[in-house]
Protein backbone atom coordinates (compact mmCIF):
# COMPACT_ATOMS: atom_id res chain seq x y z
CA UNK A 1 0.00 0.00 0.00
CA UNK A 2 1.62 3.43 -0.74
CA UNK A 3 1.44 5.96 2.09
CA UNK A 4 0.59 9.54 0.87
CA UNK A 5 3.94 11.15 1.10
CA UNK A 6 2.69 14.89 2.51
CA UNK A 7 1.42 14.17 5.64
CA UNK A 8 2.73 13.39 9.12
CA UNK A 9 4.78 16.80 9.42
CA UNK A 10 4.51 20.36 9.69
CA UNK A 11 4.39 21.66 6.40
CA UNK A 12 4.33 24.93 7.19
CA UNK A 13 7.06 25.12 9.16
CA UNK A 14 9.31 22.95 6.70
CA UNK A 15 7.29 23.55 3.58
CA UNK A 16 7.23 20.41 0.29
CA UNK A 17 9.28 22.22 -2.42
CA UNK A 18 7.54 20.22 -4.94
CA UNK A 19 5.95 21.74 -8.04
CA UNK A 20 4.01 18.83 -9.31
CA UNK A 21 3.50 15.81 -7.17
CA UNK A 22 3.90 12.62 -8.38
CA UNK A 23 0.05 11.51 -9.12
CA UNK A 24 0.75 8.93 -11.79
CA UNK A 25 0.18 5.11 -10.22
CA UNK A 26 -3.33 5.01 -8.98
CA UNK A 27 -1.90 4.04 -5.61
CA UNK A 28 -0.71 7.76 -5.36
CA UNK A 29 -4.44 8.98 -5.86
CA UNK A 30 -5.48 6.12 -3.65
CA UNK A 31 -3.17 6.90 -0.62
CA UNK A 32 -4.57 10.74 -1.24
CA UNK A 33 -8.36 9.81 -1.27
CA UNK A 34 -7.27 7.76 2.41
CA UNK A 35 -5.42 10.85 3.50
CA UNK A 36 -8.31 12.90 3.15
CA UNK A 37 -10.51 10.51 4.87
CA UNK A 38 -8.50 10.43 7.72
CA UNK A 39 -8.22 14.51 8.43
CA UNK A 40 -11.86 14.95 8.07
CA UNK A 41 -12.56 11.71 10.29
CA UNK A 42 -10.07 13.57 12.98
CA UNK A 43 -11.42 16.72 12.32
CA UNK A 44 -14.94 15.68 12.88
CA UNK A 45 -13.63 14.45 16.13
CA UNK A 46 -11.92 18.08 16.89
CA UNK A 47 -15.24 19.06 16.63
CA UNK A 48 -17.58 16.95 18.26
CA UNK A 49 -14.62 17.32 21.40
CA UNK A 50 -14.53 21.22 21.72
CA UNK A 51 -16.70 24.04 21.78
CA UNK A 52 -17.64 25.57 18.70
CA UNK A 53 -15.52 28.91 18.72
CA UNK A 54 -13.32 30.30 16.02
CA UNK A 55 -9.53 31.07 16.74
CA UNK A 56 -9.89 33.89 14.19
CA UNK A 57 -9.50 36.63 16.03
CA UNK A 58 -10.64 40.29 14.50
CA UNK A 59 -7.41 41.68 12.65
CA UNK A 60 -6.91 45.34 12.55
CA UNK A 61 -4.50 46.94 9.70
CA UNK A 62 -2.18 49.58 10.70
CA UNK A 63 -2.57 52.73 8.63
CA UNK A 64 -1.95 51.77 4.64
CA UNK A 65 -1.85 48.12 5.40
CA UNK A 66 -4.68 45.21 4.29
CA UNK A 67 -5.10 42.69 6.61
CA UNK A 68 -5.22 39.15 4.95
CA UNK A 69 -8.99 38.05 5.91
CA UNK A 70 -10.13 41.27 4.52
CA UNK A 71 -8.05 40.66 1.26
CA UNK A 72 -8.88 37.01 1.18
CA UNK A 73 -12.78 37.61 1.88
CA UNK A 74 -12.99 40.51 -1.45
CA UNK A 75 -11.84 37.27 -3.57
CA UNK A 76 -14.28 34.87 -1.82
CA UNK A 77 -16.72 37.39 -2.51
CA UNK A 78 -15.73 38.39 -6.37
CA UNK A 79 -15.59 34.35 -7.23
CA UNK A 80 -19.48 33.95 -5.45
CA UNK A 81 -20.65 37.33 -7.41
CA UNK A 82 -22.16 37.29 -10.75
CA UNK A 83 -20.38 38.09 -14.15
CA UNK A 84 -16.49 38.44 -14.86
CA UNK A 85 -13.81 38.77 -12.37
CA UNK A 86 -12.35 41.62 -11.72
CA UNK A 87 -8.62 42.34 -13.45
CA UNK A 88 -7.22 43.74 -10.04
CA UNK A 89 -9.19 40.81 -8.24
CA UNK A 90 -7.60 38.49 -10.49
CA UNK A 91 -4.22 40.34 -10.05
CA UNK A 92 -4.35 39.93 -6.05
CA UNK A 93 -5.48 36.39 -6.13
CA UNK A 94 -2.35 35.31 -8.60
CA UNK A 95 -0.32 37.56 -6.79
CA UNK A 96 -1.03 35.40 -3.09
CA UNK A 97 -1.16 32.14 -5.31
CA UNK A 98 2.67 32.87 -6.41
CA UNK A 99 3.64 33.52 -2.82
CA UNK A 100 2.15 30.41 -1.28
CA UNK A 101 3.91 28.59 -4.27
CA UNK A 102 7.15 29.94 -4.04
CA UNK A 103 7.51 30.13 0.01
CA UNK A 104 4.76 28.39 1.04
CA UNK A 105 3.58 31.09 3.53
CA UNK A 106 1.40 34.17 3.63
CA UNK A 107 1.87 37.21 6.25
CA UNK A 108 -1.21 38.86 7.86
CA UNK A 109 -1.02 42.22 6.51
CA UNK A 110 -0.28 43.47 2.74
CA UNK A 111 0.34 46.68 0.82
CA UNK A 112 -1.26 47.80 -1.58
CA UNK A 113 0.75 46.61 -4.14
CA UNK A 114 0.64 42.59 -2.07
CA UNK A 115 4.38 43.36 -0.71
CA UNK A 116 4.46 42.02 2.93
CA UNK A 117 3.51 44.34 5.42
CA UNK A 118 6.62 45.67 7.48
CA UNK A 119 6.10 43.54 10.90
CA UNK A 120 3.57 41.53 9.68
CA UNK A 121 3.00 38.12 11.58
CA UNK A 122 3.02 34.86 9.39
CA UNK A 123 -0.37 33.54 8.43
CA UNK A 124 -2.31 30.91 10.56
CA UNK A 125 -4.52 27.93 10.03
CA UNK A 126 -7.91 30.08 9.58
CA UNK A 127 -6.01 32.02 6.95
CA UNK A 128 -4.94 28.88 4.71
CA UNK A 129 -8.08 27.66 4.98
CA UNK A 130 -9.73 30.60 3.76
CA UNK A 131 -6.88 31.11 1.18
CA UNK A 132 -8.42 27.39 -0.02
CA UNK A 133 -11.65 28.24 -0.13
CA UNK A 134 -10.93 31.09 -2.07
CA UNK A 135 -8.74 28.91 -4.64
CA UNK A 136 -11.73 26.60 -4.72
CA UNK A 137 -14.60 29.01 -6.10
CA UNK A 138 -11.82 30.58 -8.04
CA UNK A 139 -11.27 27.07 -9.78
CA UNK A 140 -14.75 26.50 -10.12
CA UNK A 141 -15.55 30.00 -11.22
CA UNK A 142 -12.71 30.22 -13.85
CA UNK A 143 -12.32 26.57 -14.52
CA UNK A 144 -8.66 27.19 -14.31
CA UNK A 145 -6.61 24.35 -12.69
CA UNK A 146 -3.79 26.36 -11.33
CA UNK A 147 -5.92 27.46 -8.64
CA UNK A 148 -6.51 23.29 -7.90
CA UNK A 149 -3.00 23.21 -7.85
CA UNK A 150 -2.45 25.19 -5.35
CA UNK A 151 -5.75 24.76 -3.47
CA UNK A 152 -4.53 21.10 -3.37
CA UNK A 153 -0.96 22.26 -1.49
CA UNK A 154 -2.25 24.39 1.19
CA UNK A 155 -4.88 21.84 1.97
CA UNK A 156 -1.90 19.06 2.50
CA UNK A 157 -0.14 21.48 5.06
CA UNK A 158 -3.86 22.09 6.67
CA UNK A 159 -4.14 18.47 6.68
CA UNK A 160 -0.65 17.23 7.82
CA UNK A 161 -1.52 19.97 10.97
CA UNK A 162 -2.35 18.29 14.49
CA UNK A 163 -6.22 18.38 14.54
CA UNK A 164 -6.00 19.66 18.25
CA UNK A 165 -4.37 22.86 16.46
CA UNK A 166 -7.60 23.49 14.80
CA UNK A 167 -10.32 25.61 16.28
CA UNK A 168 -13.89 23.19 16.12
CA UNK A 169 -14.95 25.94 13.88
CA UNK A 170 -11.77 25.94 11.98
CA UNK A 171 -11.96 22.00 11.95
CA UNK A 172 -15.57 22.20 10.59
CA UNK A 173 -14.08 24.73 7.79
CA UNK A 174 -11.43 22.79 6.38
CA UNK A 175 -13.94 19.27 6.76
CA UNK A 176 -16.22 21.44 3.71
CA UNK A 177 -12.74 22.57 1.93
CA UNK A 178 -11.33 18.62 2.01
CA UNK A 179 -15.26 18.11 0.17
CA UNK A 180 -14.60 20.71 -2.47
CA UNK A 181 -11.05 19.97 -3.20
CA UNK A 182 -12.49 16.43 -3.73
CA UNK A 183 -15.35 17.05 -6.34
CA UNK A 184 -12.67 19.52 -7.86
CA UNK A 185 -10.05 16.76 -8.21
CA UNK A 186 -13.55 14.42 -9.59
CA UNK A 187 -14.45 16.93 -12.08
CA UNK A 188 -10.48 17.29 -13.47
CA UNK A 189 -10.30 13.40 -13.66
CA UNK A 190 -13.37 13.24 -15.43
CA UNK A 191 -11.97 15.43 -18.08
CA UNK A 192 -8.52 14.12 -18.16
CA UNK A 193 -10.72 10.96 -19.06
CA UNK A 194 -12.75 12.24 -21.87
Amino acid sequence: MTVYPYMGRDLFAAPETYEFAPCEPVSFFEAWCDAREDAVRLFAERERATVNTSDRAADSAPLGARTLDDILESLLKAAAAGGPLAPADKRTVDSLLQKFEIFRRLFTHYDGAMRKWDGAALAGPDHYILLAEVLGAWCAKTGNPKYLSTMLKAVDALCALPAESLSASAATRLAAVVEQERRLVDHWVRVAGE
